[in-house]
């Protein structure tokens, strides 16, 4: 392949990263309109034409930690999983310094 071709293919990834930018930029923010609008209409059910109907979209289960430790509590130390967002809930920050690790995550990004 050519540097012509390449400098082609590098700028047209860096248009479709743009355009990517952008386009999930607007899909936040239609979705953060949606969100305001459904809270502000969630008391009113039928509007004209339109009704608000509750639709089951997930079902999920869950474990309960209490009773999955009772009966494997080695089990349950081995598969635990503590968030950082819960754990800054009840400890400061600087306390959980050394129970923490720092993954990274890169992907190549044109510039």
């Amino acid at each position: 392949m050519t540097y012509q071709g390449l400098d082609d293919e590098m700028a047209k990834a860096y248009e479709l990263q743009e355009t990517l930018r952008k386009e999930r930029l607007q899909v936040r923010q239609h979705e953060e309109e949606y969100k305001r609008l459904m809270n502000r209409i969630s008391k009113v059910r039928q509007s004209g034409k339109y009704e608000v109907v509750d639709k089951e979209v997930q079902r999920k289960h869950q474990i309960i930690s209490d009773r999955f430790r009772a009966r494997w509590p080695e089990l349950f130390n081995r598969l635990a999983t503590v968030t950082m967002k819960a754990a800054r809930e009840e400890i400061e920050e600087k306390d959980l310094e050394d129970v923490c690790e720092i993954k990274t995550v890169t992907k190549p990004k044109e510039e």
